[in-house]
């Protein structure tokens, strides 16, 4: 048997990868940037009692480009070591393939925060928790400040628990004890911690993905069935609530 599947939660999660024990590998798509879990293709051409290389080929479900990764297992000095690396598609710093549910005035914000990445951490971080705001705003979530927005949104469980948990890391990873301007003035220009950046530009693709992509999606598939529903004299189906 393959390390990996004896020991997948053994497998330190990366900037890109994400390994649960009972759902198997979640990641991070290399042209979209979100997040998904699919069926891939697994090809282990190397497999010994002290190292291992797996090939895992997916397509992200999103943006239908095809993520193309590098599992290694290796046994050290009587310890597991694990690396992980993508080989498909190139890192492209500074861009993001939206898909067009998500609305142009988001997208624009968006992309202006991943497009000042590369040159500056700290504007990308300002510009993406001042989107992010806005974006609760917009949902009918407003309080004193951004902390408080976000313990409203996890209050309401309208998210996934993986995405769930990935908004409240926000003021961990961005230190909002220390700094409570980023909180009180989102789009103040202030020193960052590392990864804090990178960090909401993911999370706020997550939450594209779960409050516009995946609802029109599902509409548009209602649609067309309700389509062949009515072309057959059956009922259609009943409105779901919101």
């Amino acid at each position: 048997m393959n390390p990996f599947e004896q020991n997948i939660n053994e497998i330190p999660s990366t900037a890109f990868l994400r390994v649960d024990p009972k759902k198997g590998w979640r990641t991070q798509c290399g042209n979209c940037q979100v997040w998904f879990a699919d069926k891939a293709y697994h090809y282990t051409p190397l497999r010994s009692g002290v190292r291992s290389i797996t090939l895992i080929l997916h397509r992200c479900p999103h943006c239908d480009e095809w993520n193309f990764e590098r599992l290694e297992w290796l046994k050290k000095d009587g310890k597991d070591q694990h690396s992980h690396s993508r080989l498909w598609p190139p890192e492209r710093k500074g861009h993001v393939v939206l898909a067009p549910e998500v609305p142009a005035d988001y997208a624009a914000d968006l992309r202006e925060a991943f497009a000042v990445l590369p040159v500056s951490g700290k504007a990308s971080a300002a510009l993406s928790r001042r989107l992010l705001q806005r974006t609760l705003h917009d949902r009918g979530i407003k309080k004193r400040n951004l902390d408080g927005e976000i313990e409203e949104l996890l209050k309401s469980k309208i998210l996934p628990s993986y995405i769930a948990d990935d908004v409240d890391a926000i003021r961990t990873v961005g230190n909002f004890a220390a700094h409570p301007i980023k909180s009180k003035n989102t789009g103040e220009i202030v020193d960052v911690e590392p990864g804090e950046a990178e960090w909401l530009l993911r999370v706020i693709l997550a939450l594209f993905d779960q409050f516009f992509v995946q609802p029109a999606r599902q509409q548009s598939r209602r649609d067309e069935l309700n389509k062949k529903l009515k072309e057959s004299g059956k009922p259609e189906l009943k409105v779901p609530p919101k």
